[in-house]
């Protein structure tokens, strides 16, 4: 419950509007909050609050109204540049990176902050009595609180320019990826460990599986885990789910097969565990990372742009995240019991993650010494950490690097340097 609950969470907080929403409506309930404060620490004509606000109706209504009109200029002004900036990274680098801006915290809240103090001055000004009263009421403690918030909501929205700035740099755009990255391959690992690698179940692996094909199509994004376990438990079944998380699955194609006694409504059951979207996310899927960082060196590479610098960067951050993908050695997590039932969920593995994040970048990047060295130092500081089965993957990657030297349109004196770098591994 607790693994369902931090998905659904991830997935909203993904969302641009969901924290802004929430920070809204916050400062809304504040509103109401501070005006029967207000009202029950008024005591006669005089108010508790007099000695920071003693202003009448016609103040308050001047300075609420001022701050509200301010701030809705200012959050007009702050979405105006997160669109900027989200065009600005889709072009340069590329449209995938966009919602590592949707999901970034300090933009959301700030948003939500500028959004939410605007709402708090309406709601505040709704109760200020009108000057045709006796005793006109005016809640001294809402409107200090909404000068507050005002004076504050200036500060977030300095704050916020600059981490927009500081947001679309390269280097900040390619780290955030890293970084996530890591998060998703650690959380991976620690499925592994927890998982049982041994056995493949009550029924033996060479009997005739049965396959359950998906009625939609689109990316796999999520495999509900626990409910897995608990429908083959209930029926002693080892299904193995023939896509990973991340791949693209066709109506019609195979989804996932199980032995055991054939089942219309487990199979129903099944699929309907297996959530699909039209996007990838890189929430539970390392190897969407691995392909930002990819799409951002291929277009820093392009003509249009030649950022060689750009695409180092990101084979930096590459090797960074195959270092420590060196310990996934098989694509297959066992979990459950063998006698009572297993789920096999296909996952990343190291040799896909080095094709992935190694052989477009080494094409595209055959008419610039520097990528070429870098990719040469990536694979010596792999062949160095490994042994065995992962060393021969290693060197599958060396024969591509090569015909990228021979292909590209190196100065001869580079191109032998490279090769015989290359030999000497």
């Amino acid at each position: 419950m607790k693994e369902r609950i931090r998905k659904q969470w991830a997935k909203l907080t993904g969302k641009l509007w969901f924290r802004p929403s929430l920070m809204t409506a916050a400062l809304a309930g504040v509103a109401f909050f501070a005006v029967e404060l207000s009202r029950a620490t008024q005591v006669g004509e005089r108010v508790f609050w007099w000695q920071l606000f003693s202003g009448g109706p016609e103040s308050a209504r001047l300075i609420l109204s001022t701050i509200a009109t301010s701030l809705i200029t200012i959050t007009g002004v702050a979405f105006s540049v997160v669109i900027v900036a989200l065009a600005l990274a889709s072009s340069q680098y590329s449209s995938r990176v966009l919602g590592n801006f949707m999901r970034d915290r300090a933009t959301q809240l700030s948003l939500g902050l500028l959004s939410g103090v605007f709402a708090y001055c309406l709601i505040v000004l709704l109760h200020i009595g009108g000057d045709n009263q006796p005793e006109p009421f005016v809640p001294s403690m809402a409107v200090l609180l909404g000068l507050v918030l005002g004076i504050v909501a200036i500060g977030v929205f300095i704050y916020f320019v600059h981490h927009i700035a500081s947001s679309i740099r390269a280097t900040s755009i390619i780290c955030a990826i890293q970084a996530d990255t890591l998060g998703e391959l650690r959380r991976v690992r620690r499925d592994r460990d927890r998982a049982s690698s041994v056995g493949y179940g009550p029924v033996p692996p060479t009997a005739l599986p049965h396959v359950v094909h998906a009625t939609q199509s689109g990316y796999l994004s999520d495999v509900d885990i626990e409910g897995m376990l608990e429908a083959i438990q209930r029926g002693r079944l080892l299904v193995k789910m023939e896509r990973a998380i991340g791949e693209f699955v066709l109506a019609g194609h195979s989804l996932l097969s199980y032995l055991g006694d054939k089942d219309l409504e487990c199979e129903t059951k099944l699929h309907s565990l297996c959530t699909f979207s039209f996007h990838r996310s890189i929430s539970l899927d390392p190897l969407f990372g691995v392909r930002q960082l990819v799409d951002v060196a291929l277009r820093a590479l392009s003509p249009g742009i030649n950022d060689v610098t750009t695409a180092v960067m990101c084979l930096d951050q590459l090797s960074v995240i195959l270092t420590e993908s060196i310990e996934l050695t098989e694509p297959d997590i066992f979990y459950g019991e063998p006698q009572k039932g297993r789920f096999i969920l296909r996952s990343v593995s190291f040799s896909t993650m080095l094709a992935e994040a190694v052989r477009e970048i080494s094409h595209s990047g055959r008419d610039h010494v520097r990528v070429l060295n870098r990719l040469v130092d990536l694979l010596v500081d792999l062949l160095s950490r490994v042994s065995g089965e992962k060393k021969n993957v290693l060197m599958l990657e060396l024969p591509l690097l090569k015909e990228s030297a021979i292909a590209g349109s190196l100065r001869p004196s580079e191109r032998m340097l490279l090769m015989q770098r290359m030999s000497d591994l």
